[in-house]
């Protein structure tokens, strides 16, 4: 058992924005091959671009347009979405407790006694998130004002972000200042 305290929201940003870009670049590799199938003109474009050529296939879309309706970029922004659930409650609902990015950074997610959530909490937890991005990150900034450090997703979802308190050697993985667990005590 280690001793814990509230995760630092320097620490949670930072570890958002690792899972972020995980994020992207699993769109990406999981959306190419329909892009590359339903839109091609336009694949080979965006991929030279992002690698800083510019777009020598717009001459070409310009004089031989293909219409493809747009479902193609309806289900690039339906399959983000559903990654991006996914790949918070599937990580923070698993034995580690915590994404790549919260791994980084040395924290990870606990329910209000300091226990492993379950995979139906983490994915309240990860639904909860695109609530607290909608309206100009404030479900975010929620975490500045509350006692524990909990943004607005934490707060619906029951739970805490934590991490190791360095420099004990003994304590319990329950958040600080909970009460002992029966039969144990907190450091």
């Amino acid at each position: 058992m280690i001793a814990t305290k509230y995760a630092s929201i320097l620490k949670r940003f930072a570890a958002f924005f690792v899972d972020l870009i995980i994020c992207k670049i699993l769109i990406f590799v999981l959306s190419a091959p329909f892009e590359l199938i339903y839109k091609p003109v336009e694949f080979a474009g965006d991929l030279l671009g992002h690698i800083g050529i510019h777009h020598p296939f717009d001459w070409l879309a310009g004089h031989f347009p293909i219409w493809i309706p747009d479902f193609a970029d309806m289900f690039s922004d339906w399959m983000f979405v559903i990654i991006y659930i996914l790949y918070f409650a599937v990580f923070e609902g698993s034995w580690r407790q915590a994404t790549p990015g919260k791994m980084l950074m040395g924290i990870f997610v606990t329910d209000l006694d300091g226990k492993r959530i379950s995979y139906r909490r983490a994915l309240g937890r990860s639904l909860g998130r695109i609530l607290s991005m909608i309206i100009c990150l404030i479900g975010f900034l929620v975490a500045l004002f509350t006692a524990r450090n909990q943004a607005l997703h934490d707060l619906l979802a029951d739970t805490l972000v934590l991490e190791p308190e360095h420099g004990l050697s003994a304590g319990s993985t329950q958040p600080p200042g909970s009460p002992p667990a029966e039969g144990g005590s907190v450091a």
